[in-house]
């Protein structure tokens, strides 16, 4: 019989197929589906567990480094284009050179200052991580 052609009437309608129902299990002992990254799922061991978190601090405060050091740049850029005299007047030796330009010394200089909040942002994220990862692994012991 062609299953194409055929017409299920409301009540006897196939079931979409799902490979985690218990029909297409041999074992039904399927509880939950857990996330593919969870630690639960790979069971990691403690040390590899502490390089994945450490892992995880540093692309955050790297994150937080280029996104605050970009902005830093892009506020110094602006500040350069709109007050010009800003940076003569904040680098007076520097703007008695005739190859000063306040649009480089302002997206510089942003980009430090924005490289240092970075910096602590990324930190202050890093240690609130690394304090809520404690509770949650005090409560599950």
């Amino acid at each position: 019989m062609n299953m194409d052609a055929y017409v299920f009437p409301k009540s006897q309608s196939p079931k979409p197929y799902h490979p985690l129902t218990p029909e297409a299990t041999p074992n039904h002992n399927v509880h939950k589906v857990l996330p593919r990254y969870s630690v639960e799922w790979y069971r990691l061991s403690t040390a590899m567990r502490i390089f994945v978190q450490l892992l995880i601090a540093f692309i955050v405060l790297l994150g937080s480094v280029v996104l605050c050091a970009a902005g830093g740049g892009l506020i110094g850029s602006f500040i350069a284009s709109r007050y010009p005299a800003y940076y003569r007047v904040v680098f007076s030796t520097a703007a008695t050179q005739p190859e000063f330009d306040p649009s480089a010394m302002g997206i510089a200089t942003g980009i430090g200052q924005g490289a240092a909040v970075g910096v602590a942002v990324g930190a202050i994220v890093v240690i609130a991580l690394a304090i809520a990862n404690y509770r949650h692994l005090s409560r599950r012991e």
